[in-house]
């Protein structure tokens, strides 16, 4: 008995890995070294670090802003401005996926993310304008669209709202409060989380507010949907997954509220690759969207 003892005594004092722990330093460095991997000649970055992997504007704007966040800087501006604006339709105002494809509403907001990354893609408050007034106002028509628009109209105009892109503020925003539950909240079912995240994010980031009891409830059913593993899902999922988890933390984040932080950095580090980049889920291959993903969650966790 006395030596059942002992060997409980040595189990106790031994130090456990934390898997709910942030990035080291050595880890984030081998995540900025997958980030670079992925840059091309062109200046764009490609989703996968595959050599046949061509450089496109959604992947370039999750490689800027995951660089940032976790802590570096990205190599030849200049070039990756030069990339994103080969993408832009001067026409239009739209970007495409890569330079000559013809615009796309998310790729054109995405595009519009990135230019704001880099002081080198240099827009004039004039082409932006029209880019939100013409060609999104225009094309921005599920919900999906006007998400991804409102994600760019918050980062261009967050601190100074543009008056003249009013009508198109409040268009959007009256759009997707024609799903609003009558408690505040959006969806049911088990897709309820990840739809009322989406929607009131969008909400917030068009300018709208949330009373008081519809707070409330949002943070309810976004706590209670947190899954064991740490992270949230989409509706009828296996498991958690990084983009659902990013949605829902958004959210969290813009009404102030933490979720079980250790479980949700556990179930980060397990999306975590050995080359230092992330995948959407657990075994999955790593890439650039779901490294961003990490990023920003793992920056409102602290």
């Amino acid at each position: 008995m006395k030596q059942l003892a002992a060997w409980v005594g040595l189990v106790v004092l031994i130090p456990l890995p934390c898997l709910g722990q942030t990035p080291t330093a050595e880890e984030k460095a081998a995540t900025l070294k997958f980030l670079a991997s992925l840059r091309r000649p062109d200046g764009g970055y490609a989703a996968e670090a595959r050599p046949d992997s061509p450089a496109t504007v959604a992947a370039t704007s999750s490689a800027l802003r995951a660089i940032r966040y976790f802590g570096g800087k990205p190599e030849d501006p200049s070039a990756t401005a030069r990339f994103l604006l080969s993408c832009r339709h001067v026409g239009r105002g739209g970007f495409g996926p890569t330079p000559g494809s013809p615009p796309e509403v998310r790729i054109t907001a995405l595009g519009l993310m990135a230019c704001k990354e880099i002081p080198e893609a240099k827009l004039s408050p004039a082409e932006i304008r029209e880019t939100f007034s013409g060609y999104l106002a225009t094309e921005a028509k599920s919900f999906e669209d006007i998400r991804i628009a409102a994600a760019a109209y918050e980062t261009w105009y967050k601190d100074q709202p543009d008056p003249a892109l009013e009508t198109v503020r409040q268009k959007w925003l009256a759009e997707v409060l024609k799903e609003r539950n009558p408690d505040g909240t959006f969806g049911n079912g088990d897709g309820a989380a990840r739809h009322t995240a989406s929607a009131l994010v969008t909400v917030l980031r068009l300018g709208g507010s949330l009373d008081d009891a519809s707070r409330e409830a949002a943070k309810k059913l976004l706590l209670s949907a947190q899954r064991p593993d740490g992270g949230w899902s989409k509706a009828d999922a296996a498991g958690s997954d990084l983009e659902t988890t990013y949605r829902v933390m958004r959210c969290l984040h813009m009404l102030g509220v933490k979720p079980d932080v250790e479980r949700c950095r556990g179930f980060i580090a397990k999306c975590r690759q050995p080359d230092g980049s992330y995948a959407v889920q657990p075994g999955q291959p790593g890439n650039v969207s779901a490294t961003y993903y990490a990023a920003i969650v793992l920056h409102w966790l602290e």
